[in-house]
């Protein structure tokens, strides 16, 4: 719309009228001039009067405002149903028991801005999930036609090696294509990075249906099987083959696990596309030929093989706990403590969404070999305060942890401070400091309640959350290789460090990110058990998102709370 735009007068207005067969009318946007049209998904408007637009999640309950749903349309004006298909009919329509009026199910996606406008996102067939992440497939389709050079482009999701991976299909309008590192770079300014694409494939033309729309189908059999992958060539023409003493053997692992030559400067996620999975099997795959044990979330700063092995070269025995998700920028730095399963990945798109002036760096405790894992809150704060003082010897230090990890930044900031250092600011991201949350009561009452009220719901989390967990048993089964030694032993080892019971109380400059939902740190109680250990100075936001979602639901609202808390404390 914006290319047609072009060739219209700035005076010109567009009217785009949003309507579904069974429907007909439901919404309508204007557009008065070019710079209306911005972004990469166009509005579908405000809903006409005599229709009301409602959106659900897939256990059929309403989401929160500015969340992704599937629309539902209420009114007196709709089809009666298809026409000798009463199976599909009663699918689709039911009527609402308090007005009479029907309701259709549309199996669209979309969501409500905050000025009450439609946002139309595609079909619910074309919703899935990547590494944890739900995607709508026209949304990166809508960012891949903002790419230099494309004339079409579709994307399209297929299972391989046990996942599922994005695959983006470019018609270019004169042949030419860009390479795969240069348009993962476009994008990145576009889409965060689980909704980037893992394969691009350039082709003469999109297949189409009868009614003109992309046949993801017949993109589907284009695609490469789903078997192991067979080596590419198409990244990089000339392959360093390496120069220290491990470097061979580090560009080895990675080529045999991404199944292509591999440059020894590719990056593993932003020019390799590689997965939370290849990455498990590339550190487990090192620690067996090496002999050296490296945390999961090594390879988000040591993302290149020529940086992975000269870290192994120039630290033969040393522990890794600090690692670097955004090393430059001119703030001061921010330490973040990882939750119970030890990881900084989680932590990726919150640092991107910080923005390039502010280093962030994750805190782990899998750099430490499994036999000498501290034994008390303290001894790991103090493990952690040595790793910080070695990127930053002196104050004021800038301190934040997910989950349990917020107990940790709380005991690290406080023997930092006894030490005679300066702590600006401790951000605690939905972290509980009430001892009431070790009870195992409390989590049966929760667990009862959402029974009680859903248990529809429950049942369906419940069968995910299983499948999930078998599905990743059959992988790690069919391969092998099973998982290193901190993903089985977390829950162990936090545990035993009897958190919330160990801390002291200081006043210290804590600001709470408070999970709005409710089910994790603000379902205890309203300050999370943190007003008994920091008193007044205590300050608490509120984040859209759960507990478990909190990193994820809402990474732009997250990172503004956050860039305005470390501010403030900047002073």
């Amino acid at each position: 719309l914006w290319k047609w735009q072009q060739h219209c007068s700035r005076e010109c207005v567009v009217l785009h009228r949003f309507s579904i067969t069974e429907t007909a009318l439901l919404s309508v946007s204007r557009f008065a001039g070019r710079g209306d049209l911005t972004g990469t998904i166009l509005e579908a408007g405000r809903p006409v009067p005599d229709k009301t637009l409602r959106l659900i999640d897939e256990d059929g309950v309403p989401v929160a405002p500015g969340d992704t749903g599937e629309l539902l349309v209420q009114s007196d004006y709709l089809a009666d149903g298809y026409w000798n298909r009463p199976e599909e009919t009663a699918a689709a329509f039911t009527i609402d028991p308090d007005s009479g009026q029907r309701i259709y199910r549309t199996g669209d996606l979309g969501r409500f801005a905050h000025d009450g406008t439609f946002v139309f996102l595609g079909r619910r067939d074309d919703q899935v999930k990547i590494r944890g992440y739900r995607v709508e497939l026209r949304e990166i389709d809508a960012a891949l036609m903002q790419l230099e050079g494309v004339s079409e482009a579709a994307c399209i999701a297929r299972k391989a090696e046990g996942e599922q991976r994005l695959w983006a299909f470019l018609v270019w309008k004169d042949g030419r294509a860009s390479a795969p590192a240069v348009i993962r770079a476009r994008l990145r300014d576009l889409l965060p990075e689980w909704k980037i694409p893992d394969e691009f494939h350039s082709v003469a033309a999109l297949p189409t249906t009868l009614t003109g729309k992309v046949d993801r189908k017949s993109l589907r059999e284009l695609a490469a099987p789903t078997g192991s992958r067979a080596p590419r060539t198409d990244d990089f023409d000339d392959v360093d083959t390496g120069t220290n003493s491990y470097q061979q053997t580090i560009l080895d692992v990675w080529s045999r696990v991404l199944g292509r030559r591999v440059d020894a400067d590719a990056a593993f996620l932003d020019d390799l596309g590689g997965s939370s999975l290849d990455a498990l099997e590339i550190v487990n795959e090192i620690s067996r030929v090496t002999g050296r044990r490296l945390p999961l979330s090594v390879l988000l700063e040591l993302n290149t093989v020529r940086k992975m092995s000269g870290y192994l070269d120039a630290h033969p025995e040393r522990e890794r706990t600090v690692i670097a998700l955004q090393s430059s920028g001119s703030l001061p730095p921010l330490f973040c403590v990882s939750g119970k399963g030890g990881s900084v990945m989680p932590f990726r798109a919150l640092a991107q969404a910080l923005g390039s002036e502010q280093p962030f760096y994750g805190l782990t405790y899998h750099g430490i070999d499994p036999q000498a894992l501290p034994s008390t809150l303290a001894a790991l704060a103090a493990c952690y305060a040595d790793a910080i003082r070695e990127q930053q010897p002196e104050g004021p230090y800038y301190l934040a942890g997910y989950s349990a990890g917020g107990l940790i930044a709380f005991e690290l900031a406080r023997q930092l401070a006894r030490a005679g250092h300066t702590i600006a600011f401790i951000g605690l991201l939905d972290t509980s400091a009430s001892v009431e949350r070790a009870s195992p009561w409390k989590y049966y009452r929760k667990y009862a309640a959402i029974v009680r009220r859903r248990p529809a719901a429950f049942l369906v989390r419940l069968a995910r959350a299983v499948g999930w967990r078998a599905s990743r048993a059959a992988q790690w089964a069919r391969s092998g290789k099973w998982p290193p030694l901190p993903e089985r032993v977390e829950n162990r080892f936090y545990e035993s460090l009897n958190l919330q019971s160990s801390l002291q109380p200081w006043e210290a400059p804590v600001t709470l990110f408070l999970a709005r939902q409710g089910t994790g740190a603000q379902a205890a109680r309203r300050d999370a058990g943190w007003e008994r250990l920091c008193g007044a100075t205590l300050k608490i936001i509120e984040i859209d998102g759960e507990h478990d979602t909190i990193l994820t639901s809402d990474v732009g609202g997250l990172a503004a709370a956050f860039s305005s808390a470390l501010a403030k404390a900047r002073g």
